[in-house]
């Protein structure tokens, strides 16, 4: 993922425009664009093929953290202006508009190969807005070409050592990403691990498999021995990001490799133990292994140093850790055995806000970390 840049939240969220046309029709269309002379053109040729439903969000993709409305549309048209960089363009989507959603993008790009890519990499059509609005209608009608089951992102929060506190750091990140945005969300506690997410959840977890809601747009799986590390399961095609919970520090190589081309970034979460920096050291190595190999197959990685009990004085510290793994950041989760899941000063919402596109208000040592993460994960 981007981990995207320059949208905002709170105080700082952009102002999106919005302006509906409804009558009793039974289609209806959601158009986001941030030239309102594009969604005027679009708004009015829907409108020559009767279709009077339509709302209009004047808005940029590239800059607005979330439109109500907008993930949980019927049919959305979206405007990505000159933008070519497709990964982009898929991630900024993904935290917008849910999966359920028929989507069409358009935009200023004529080239018949970058339409031909956008549908390979994120299977989404696309329309020259110059040249193709006459094909809008076909588009609309044909929604099986406009779902095309757009991909979900797959973050992977990878323990490097038992005792690490995977499970507490995914499922964190899994609430916060439910407090930040409202689009379908899954969390998978692979069988790799522990057991202990029913307990973090107050809740018992089906043995076989199924899915458990948990709220509106959050849903947890427990998997089960005799599919572990399953990655393509069709019913995850339900959501638009999926936090897979896993241990990692006894794998062989090749499983490692699995992980690292199913996903779109991993969170590595280690303690200040050398048996478990070493774990994340050789997920790092695969991973440049795997890059230089097969240039596009990275995935992104982040380190999580989650701080499970008091400092005891003769521990690694920071700068030994980040020197050993060749790392600039590192984020950590300090001990705080009070600490609670609505809690928004936590370094995990942080987190949760940069996997997600978010830009929220922070401390200013907060503000130093994410901030760099942000200009280099551009």
């Amino acid at each position: 993922m981007n981990l995207f840049s320059g949208a905002k939240t709170g105080a700082m969220t952009e102002k999106v425009v919005q302006r509906s046309k409804k009558n009793d029709s039974r289609k209806s269309v959601v158009i986001m664009s941030a030239r309102a002379h594009i969604l005027s053109e679009i708004s009015s040729y829907l409108r020559m093929n009767n279709i009077k439903n339509i709302v209009e969000l004047e808005a940029d993709l590239f800059t607005t953290p979330s439109v109500d409305g907008l993930d949980s549309a019927e049919n959305v048209i979206v405007d990505i202006g000159a933008s070519s960089d497709i990964r982009k363009i898929g991630e900024h989507i993904t935290v917008l508009v849910s999966v359920q959603s028929h989507i069409l993008i358009v935009g200023d790009n004529d080239s018949i190969a970058f339409a031909q890519q956008l549908m390979r990499d994120i299977r989404l059509p696309y329309l020259h807005i110059g040249s193709q609005l006459t094909q809008l209608m076909g588009c609309i009608e044909g929604k099986a070409a406009m779902r095309a089951s757009s991909p979900s992102v797959k973050i992977s929060v990878l323990g490097c050592k038992g005792g690490a506190g995977t499970t507490t750091v995914a499922n964190r990140l899994f609430h916060y990403v439910g407090m930040l945005t409202r689009i379908p969300v899954l969390l998978i506690q692979g069988a790799s691990g522990s057991r202990d997410l029913d307990l973090l959840l107050g809740k018992t977890l089906p043995s076989d498999g199924a899915s458990l809601p948990i709220s509106e747009h959050l849903s947890v799986i427990q998997e089960p021995h005799g599919s572990m590390w399953n990655y393509n399961d069709i019913r995850f095609e339900q959501y638009n990001l999926i936090f897979f919970d896993h241990m990692l520090h006894y794998q062989p190589i090749e499983q490692l490799e699995m992980v690292i081309s199913m996903s779109n970034t991993i969170v590595l979460v280690i303690t200040r133990e050398l048996s478990s920096i070493r774990t994340a050291k050789k997920i790092l190595d695969e991973n440049l292994r795997i890059e230089n190999s097969r240039p596009g197959r990275v995935a992104r990685i982040l380190i999580c140093l989650n701080e499970n009990h008091p400092p005891t004085g003769n521990e690694l510290k920071n700068i030994d850790i980040k020197e050993y793994l060749g790392c600039e950041e590192l984020i950590v989760n300090p001990y705080n055995p009070n600490q609670q899941e609505s809690d928004t000063n936590s370094p995990l919402y942080h987190l949760a806000a940069l996997l997600t596109g978010k830009d929220i208000i922070e401390t200013p040592t907060l503000t130093n970390i994410f901030g760099r993460l942000r200009r280099k994960l551009k």
